[in-house]
């Protein structure tokens, strides 16, 4: 269910702020005040001053694409390694809010969480209790090329509930809910 609650303000408001043109999923006419949330939430500051953002709870790592890396094969161990590092979690603080909802985002639509121990490692025999999730970053989208980088942004199951009842209070007191259930 997190998918269609992270991604339809994305979809329909965030993805198209600072465009002329309307798109054929845009929800900006329907009231200033949504391109407002957006922005005050996801425009041009860091991740650690968002509303949903909750210190140490998030870790982000990004690590140049080789050839190989398939996730159904299982993360890359040098993501899963820096990962779990404090460097993760400083790094997911302070990187733009805008960067840290399009890699969650590429990642519930396109299919990249991986699921690991309480350790922060894959494991096909211990219950899962940290997600990850990972998107790819292409130097030219849309083409047949190979990714240049993987994004992961890492958080345990209890704090990813806790990131999304935050994420629905902000949408609800925005007034984005509203908006997009119309």
């Amino acid at each position: 269910m997190a998918t269609p609650i992270i991604n339809l303000p994305i979809e329909r408001i965030e993805r198209h702020r600072g465009e002329e043109i309307e798109g054929y999923a845009d929800d900006r006419q329907l009231d200033l005040k949504l391109v407002s949330a957006i922005e005050n939430a996801l425009g041009g500051h860091s991740f650690g001053k968002s509303p949903f953002f909750e210190n140490g709870h998030w870790g982000f790592a990004s690590v140049p694409f080789r050839e190989g890396y398939n996730l159904a094969a299982g993360l890359p161990h040098e993501l899963v390694e820096m990962l779990s590092s404090e460097k993760a979690l400083q790094s997911a603080s302070s990187m733009a809010a805008s960067q840290w909802v399009s890699c969650l985002r590429n990642s519930l639509a396109h299919g990249g969480v991986a699921y690991l121990d309480t350790n922060g490692q894959p494991s096909l025999d211990a219950k899962a209790e940290m997600l990850a999730f990972v998107s790819a970053k292409y130097s030219e989208p849309g083409t047949r090329k190979p990714p240049t980088h993987l994004n992961a942004l890492r958080i345990r199951e209890g704090d990813f509930l806790l990131f999304l009842r935050a994420w629905v209070d902000w949408l609800q007191s925005s007034g984005l809910a509203e908006a997009l259930a119309a």
